[in-house]
Order: C-alpha cells, then sequence, then structure tokens
C-alpha cells in the first residue's frame, strides 16, 4: 500500500453535502491521496475535462447534473478510449440503483455510510488500473 501512496493518488470526489464531502475527506485525507471536491455532476465533468484523476467517487443524487448523467458525460468524452474508475457513492443502494449506474458506465457501487476501509480499498483498487496511473508510473 505504501507504494500507492507515495504517488499520491489523485481522486475526484463529485458530492453536494458538505457532510458528505466531510467524511470522503476524513476517510481519504490523511491517507497520501490528492482530493479535488466537486458539489454537482457539471463541476465533477469539467474538471474531468481538464485534469486526469486516478478514480472518480459519484454521488448520484446532486443538483445542476445529477451523478448519472454525469457518468455518462465522461464516458462519452473518453470517446471508448481510457477510461477512469468511476465508483458511485450513495444513499441510492436498491439493486435498480445499482443496476443504472452501471449500465450509465460507473465501474462500482458503495453504500452510504460510508466505511472507511471500504472506501481506501476500493478507491486504491481502481487507482491502480487508472490509465493516469500508468502513465504516471511509466514517466
Amino acid at each position: 500500500m505504501s507504494d500507492a501512496l507515495e504517488r499520491r493518488i489523485q481522486v475526484l470526489v463529485a458530492e453536494d453535502t458538505a457532510t458528505g464531502r466531510a467524511v470522503i475527506r476524513e476517510h481519504l485525507g490523511g491517507e497520501g491521496f490528492d482530493l479535488t471536491f466537486a458539489e454537482d455532476g457539471a463541476q465533477a465533468v469539467a474538471l474531468t475535462r481538464q485534469h486526469s484523476y486516478d478514480v472518480i467517487l459519484m454521488d448520484l443524487r446532486m443538483p445542476v447534473m445529477d451523478g448519472m448523467e454525469a457518468i455518462r458525460t465522461i464516458r462519452a468524452d473518453e470517446g471508448g478510449g481510457p477510461r477512469t474508475p468511476i465508483v458511485v457513492v450513495s444513499a441510492n443502494d436498491s439493486a435498480a440503483d445499482m443496476r443504472a449506474s452501471q449500465e450509465a458506465g460507473a465501474d462500482a457501487h458503495i453504500c452510504k455510510p460510508v466505511r472507511r476501509m471500504d472506501i481506501l480499498g476500493v478507491v486504491l483498487e481502481f487507482a491502480g488500473r487508472s490509465q493516469a496511473a500508468q502513465q504516471r508510473n511509466s514517466a
């Protein structure tokens, strides 16, 4: 785990509530991650157009642009090229919500309330697979 953390994993967190952002910051902030926060899906999409991330954590229910639309837009922007892993972090944990997020292009779904080891584990797992991480490691 220390090798992964030494290279500063870039995480975009799309979460509209201050409490949700604080929880993610508490769980990941002291672990060597560079966290960038977006307060809605439109901000998340704009940030992905400006910067490469190792992992995106995406809430589903947000103002301006919801998480599902943001995921679909990010996937469309990728144009079938390298995919940034997107993990849905949502209180919406029904089978239908999980299936819909997967169909939109999400790679995993974590239910709120988020447990530290769950979020840490999934971010580390997917960060190792991301194109951005592979490019940094080969540089």
